[in-house]
């Protein structure tokens, strides 16, 4: 207490010393220079506290008046990392200052919009980036789930499918029809893969662009927000770097307790009792298909019916009561998951090359058994200069996965009227032999079901296990290439190509004692008088194939231009580029599959046959189906934006996007979308003498980003089959009725934001660490002989802050 007593105190000392001292007119003397002592002429010189403002001479020297102590002196020249020296007292020879080239210089934190990078300090949009210690402390064989929690504007949807792009929003809902997940772009391109197949390992930076200004550049796909991911690189110069990554995670299992609503089998009985007393499951009793009721209902049946005693039905019933099937779920069926991870990646470069490799190997054991997933990554990125002003790259990205998932644990539910299993339910006995539990059918059915020649129709959970399994096994290939070159200093011209192909078989097999195939095969039983005399479906396993695959290319040509001139700042980007997205799928299923000899029985897919016992009909479905879709889009793009004193920065861009998928009529063929935006740094204004804030950030952007419904065409579109009802014939169902005025889905997005960083008048650190940061000290301050502690008067930007936004969404529909 008494030292921040006496820190208080000199706080106030120093303010009033500063505010009593009388105005100082001084002519400051100094010299700009390089690292290599050269000198710099046409330095920009300012004094933030006394206002004016001067360029360095050829010999890299200034003069000007200094009216203001204490003052900061910012200098800044192209090639070169902007430097603040602080003037404390009124030095007593010339200022030295030394300006780093700009390749030496700690790295400016950038955004990425997968056209170009630009600092953040500059940008109007709203960008979001992850917290990289923590993304890259976090132990996951994807990259999605390292993102939740620490991603502003990221929304995880859990109820959704889980870690992929599919169960993510960014700032909410942003569409009606059309797909609501954000556009994935990996390396400047989109990503049209599993994104489940990107190695976290390999990631260098993500940038999640939120508002019209940050997106708007995407076009069409960008009505949900963008995520751009940046990979690793390695850099010219750099000698061999290597890294290796392990790890070993070993997870609880999922407690399957926490629903603080789950109706345990005391109550759950009670209720049943109740209702069975108010005749609620009369109906279903009576019922000659049978539908599946619980053993209390069967029990208290039987008491009705006089087959079983009050004392008895009460017996077997209160045996039930302490039964909970969530135990028997975790004891038979869930165990502890591990993942398990490990990646190598070598980096470096010469004078005209640089490389990066890695591999990678993942394998998980999920919560449920015989549930699998591994993957083998090999990532290799290359860059040359083979002559001056000319870079070529050429990369390439391979994946394979596998996974294993067994189905026992979806087949445990009940049917009929009940949800999902009934609380009591019981896998094994004492002895750890599998009991059958009701499912689909009543217990009295489904024990009798052999004598009359059907398969065994009772459910035995504990037998599942492996009869009923799937198995995915995964490929994808991405190479990219490019060349880039500089016409002159500031103009850049660049051809990028990217080729992606992947394909995912899976095929899922059924065995014959597994109950969907006992249940299927009976369902489709030539049944005579009770009794089975034939089978629609031969006797035997089910094989159900599925192979899905796509290829893709993009081609893009683009200029980029920037520049600086004293207090002038000017990027801009031009460009074309085509894209085209081909998917295929063909699917099938076997019957009567025998997977030692590959053979499979004969089945009529056309005919309708009478189920047993419910009697409506069906046919017994093929699935054999050939699909595929083509996208083809061409658009032309352009993007500027110019920053005045690094105080005022106005940006624009605007976009044209033709599909294949928009209306046949000429006009409509294309989309033109557009944003603007601008952006005040208000902590870099000379009237800007704020204590709290040392950051202080006021963006407005407007724009309209787009999305397209691919569910819909223009014209009409057919599905083809042979499942006529009637007659077996070839049939053609519309899937979509045409129109010709077909566009897009638009949404105009009006962003206010402020950025704020937190300062102190006071701060305490090591001069060290500021001069590290671009901040010089100049003059007499006090300092601690014992810590090497200097005490600096200022607001110093970068320390901790955040920042505010306020969306206002219009949608403006099209159809």
């Amino acid at each position: 207490m008494k030292k921040l007593i006496l820190f208080i105190a000199g706080v106030v000392c120093a303010i009033i010393s500063v505010q009593a001292q009388p105005s100082i007119h001084y002519i400051l003397k100094g010299k700009i220079s390089s690292t290599g002592k050269e000198p710099l002429a046409g330095a920009s010189i300012v004094l933030k506290e006394s206002g004016t403002e001067t360029i360095s001479n050829a010999d890299g020297d200034f003069n000007m008046a200094l009216s203001a102590i204490p003052d900061t002196l910012v200098i800044s020249h192209l090639g070169f990392r902007r430097k603040q020296v602080i003037i404390q007292n009124i030095p007593a020879s010339t200022v030295m200052v030394i300006m780093d080239p700009s390749n030496t210089q700690l790295q400016e934190v950038t955004v990425s919009t997968g056209y170009q990078q630009m600092p953040k300090e500059r940008a109007t949009g709203s960008f979001a980036q992850p917290n990289k210690e923590i993304f890259d402390s976090r132990v996951s064989t994807d990259v999605i789930s390292k993102l939740e929690d620490i991603t502003s504007g990221l929304v995880f949807n859990k109820g959704d499918l889980g870690a992929n792009e599919s169960s993510l929003k960014i700032r909410g809902q942003s569409t009606i029809f059309a797909n609501d997940a954000p556009l994935i772009v990996v390396d400047n391109f989109p990503y049209d893969g599993d994104i489940n197949n990107i190695d976290p390992n390999d990631v260098k930076s993500i940038t999640v662009l939120k508002d019209a200004a940050a997106a708007s550049i995407w076009g069409v796909r960008a009505g949900n927000g963008v995520i751009v991911i940046t990979t690793k690189r390695g850099n010219i110069n750099q000698p061999m770097r290597v890294q290796f990554n392990a790890n070993t995670t070993l997870y609880d299992k999922p407690d399957l307790f926490y629903d603080p609503n789950f109706l345990d089998a005391n109550d759950f009985i009670n209720v049943e009792q109740m209702l069975f007393n108010d005749g609620f499951y009369d109906a279903q009793l009576i019922d000659p298909t049978f539908p599946a009721v619980s053993p209390v209902i069967e029990i208290l049946n039987q008491q009705r019916n006089g087959q079983l005693s009050a004392s008895d039905a009460a017996s077997q019933i209160n045996a039930f009561r302490h039964n909970d099937v969530r135990k028997q779920l975790g004891k038979y069926f869930y165990k502890n998951a591990f993942n398990q991870q490990y990646a190598v990646n070598l980096s470096g470069g010469g004078e005209k090359t640089s490389y990066y490799l890695s591999v990678g190997y993942d394998k998980n054991r999920g919560a449920r058994d015989g549930s699998d997933y591994n993957r083998i990554k090999l990532n290799a990125y290359n860059t040359f200069k083979p002559i001056k002003n000319l870079d070529l790259k050429i990369g390439l990205d391979y994946t394979k996965t596998g996974t294993t998932a067994d189905n026992a644990m979806s087949e445990i539910t009940t049917g009929g009227s009940y949800a999902t299993i009934y609380p009591y339910a019981t896998f094994a006995d004492n002895k750890g032999n599998p009991l059958p539990v009701v499912k689909d059918y009543a217990t009295s059915f489904a024990q009798s079901a052999e004598e009359n020649g059907f398969l065994n129709w009772q459910f035995f959970p504990l037998k599942e296990r492996g009869l009923y399994t799937t198995a995915t096994k995964g490929s994808d290939i991405r190479i990219s290439s490019g060349a880039g070159y500089t016409f002159m200093k500031g103009l850049m011209g660049e051809i990028s190509y990217q080729y992606e192909a992947g394909n995912s078989p899976a095929n899922t097999l059924i065995n014959e004692q597994s109950y969907y195939a006992r249940n299927l095969i009976n369902e489709f039983s030539v049944v005579s008088g009770g009794m089975v005399t034939g089978y629609n479906i031969p006797v035997g396993g089910i094989l159900i194939l599925n192979d899905n695959s796509y290829h893709s290319y993009d081609l893009r040509g683009q200029l980029s231009y920037s520049n600086t001139w004293r207090e002038n700042d000017i990027s801009a980007i031009a460009g074309v580029e085509e894209r085209e997205v081909q998917t295929h799928g063909v699917s099938n299923i076997l019957y009567g599959y025998d997977p030692n000899t590959g053979i499979s029985g004969p089945v009529d897919n056309i005919d309708y046959f009478q189920l047993y016992p419910s009697n409506q009909y069906s046919n017994i479905a093929s699935n054999s189906g050939i699909t595929g879709t083509l996208n083809r889009f061409r658009s032309y793009y352009s993007n500027a934006s110019y920053t005045y004193d690094n105080r005022y920065t106005l940006s624009a861009s605007g976009r044209i996007d033709g599909s294949n998928y928009f209306g046949v009529k000429t006009n409509l063929k294309s989309v033109p979308l557009w944003s603007t935006g601008l952006m005040w740094a208000i902590n870099k204004e000379n009237f800007f003498h704020s204590t709290f804030f040392s950051l202080l950030k006021l963006r407005v952007t407007y724009g309209f980003n787009g999305n397209l419904d691919q569910n819909i065409a223009a014209i009409t579109t057919f599905r083809y089959s042979f499942n006529s009802f009637l007659t077996g014939a070839q049939t053609a169902v519309i899937n979509n009725i045409p129109n010709p005025e077909l566009r897009w889905e638009k949404t105009g997005m009006l962003n206010v934001g402020i950025d704020f960083g937190f300062g102190e008048n006071v701060i305490t650190g090591s001069i060290d660490y500021y001069r590290k940061h671009g901040v010089d000290l100049i003059g007499d301050a006090p300092m601690d002989p014992t810590t090497g502690v200097t005490q600096l008067t200022g607001n110093f930007a970068g320390m901790k802050g955040g920042g505010m936004d306020i969306v206002i969404n219009s949608r403006n529909i099209n159809k």
